[in-house]
Protein backbone atom coordinates (compact mmCIF):
# COMPACT_ATOMS: atom_id res chain seq x y z
CA UNK A 1 0.00 0.00 0.00
CA UNK A 2 1.39 3.40 -0.97
CA UNK A 3 1.38 6.01 1.76
CA UNK A 4 1.47 9.74 1.29
CA UNK A 5 2.35 12.77 3.37
CA UNK A 6 2.43 16.50 2.79
CA UNK A 7 5.53 17.57 0.92
CA UNK A 8 8.34 19.54 2.48
CA UNK A 9 7.51 23.23 2.83
CA UNK A 10 3.80 22.70 2.22
CA UNK A 11 1.35 24.44 4.55
CA UNK A 12 -2.37 23.84 4.67
CA UNK A 13 -4.90 26.13 6.33
CA UNK A 14 -8.66 25.84 6.75
CA UNK A 15 -10.67 28.96 5.95
CA UNK A 16 -14.36 29.77 5.77
CA UNK A 17 -14.08 29.21 2.02
CA UNK A 18 -12.22 25.89 1.96
CA UNK A 19 -8.62 24.85 2.42
CA UNK A 20 -5.69 26.85 1.11
CA UNK A 21 -2.47 25.00 0.35
CA UNK A 22 0.79 26.96 0.17
CA UNK A 23 4.12 25.88 -1.25
CA UNK A 24 6.30 28.16 0.86
CA UNK A 25 9.44 27.67 -1.25
CA UNK A 26 7.79 28.47 -4.57
CA UNK A 27 5.29 31.02 -3.27
CA UNK A 28 2.43 29.21 -5.00
CA UNK A 29 -0.93 28.50 -3.44
CA UNK A 30 -4.02 26.52 -4.35
CA UNK A 31 -7.61 26.40 -3.12
CA UNK A 32 -8.73 22.85 -2.30
CA UNK A 33 -12.30 21.81 -3.14
CA UNK A 34 -14.25 19.39 -0.87
CA UNK A 35 -12.94 16.34 -2.73
CA UNK A 36 -9.33 17.44 -2.35
CA UNK A 37 -9.89 18.31 1.32
CA UNK A 38 -11.27 14.84 2.05
CA UNK A 39 -8.39 13.12 0.24
CA UNK A 40 -5.77 15.34 1.91
CA UNK A 41 -7.34 14.74 5.34
CA UNK A 42 -7.14 11.01 4.68
CA UNK A 43 -3.47 10.99 3.68
CA UNK A 44 -2.44 13.41 6.43
CA UNK A 45 -3.85 10.93 8.95
CA UNK A 46 -1.93 7.98 7.49
CA UNK A 47 -4.51 6.69 5.01
CA UNK A 48 -3.76 5.75 1.46
CA UNK A 49 -5.50 5.55 -1.88
CA UNK A 50 -8.01 2.86 -0.92
CA UNK A 51 -9.09 4.63 2.26
CA UNK A 52 -9.45 7.90 0.34
CA UNK A 53 -11.64 6.12 -2.23
CA UNK A 54 -13.78 4.61 0.54
CA UNK A 55 -14.29 8.03 2.09
CA UNK A 56 -15.21 9.55 -1.28
CA UNK A 57 -17.79 6.80 -1.80
CA UNK A 58 -19.34 7.44 1.61
CA UNK A 59 -19.29 11.24 1.36
CA UNK A 60 -20.42 11.73 -2.22
CA UNK A 61 -22.36 8.53 -2.97
CA UNK A 62 -20.26 7.57 -5.98
CA UNK A 63 -19.31 4.09 -7.15
CA UNK A 64 -16.02 2.42 -6.22
CA UNK A 65 -14.47 2.71 -9.68
CA UNK A 66 -15.16 6.46 -9.91
CA UNK A 67 -14.00 7.08 -6.33
CA UNK A 68 -10.74 5.19 -6.84
CA UNK A 69 -10.07 6.88 -10.17
CA UNK A 70 -10.79 10.33 -8.70
CA UNK A 71 -8.56 9.72 -5.67
CA UNK A 72 -5.77 8.30 -7.82
CA UNK A 73 -5.94 11.23 -10.28
CA UNK A 74 -5.99 13.79 -7.47
CA UNK A 75 -3.10 12.19 -5.58
CA UNK A 76 -1.09 11.94 -8.80
CA UNK A 77 -1.62 15.62 -9.55
CA UNK A 78 -0.80 16.62 -5.95
CA UNK A 79 2.37 14.50 -6.16
CA UNK A 80 3.35 16.17 -9.45
CA UNK A 81 2.89 19.58 -7.79
CA UNK A 82 4.95 18.52 -4.76
CA UNK A 83 2.00 18.92 -2.38
CA UNK A 84 2.21 15.27 -1.34
CA UNK A 85 5.08 12.81 -1.48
Amino acid sequence: MATFSLGSGISRVRTDYGDVILDEAKGIYWHANPTAVLVLDTVEHGGGLEEAAERLMAEFGIDRSTARSDAETLLGRLRDLGVVQ
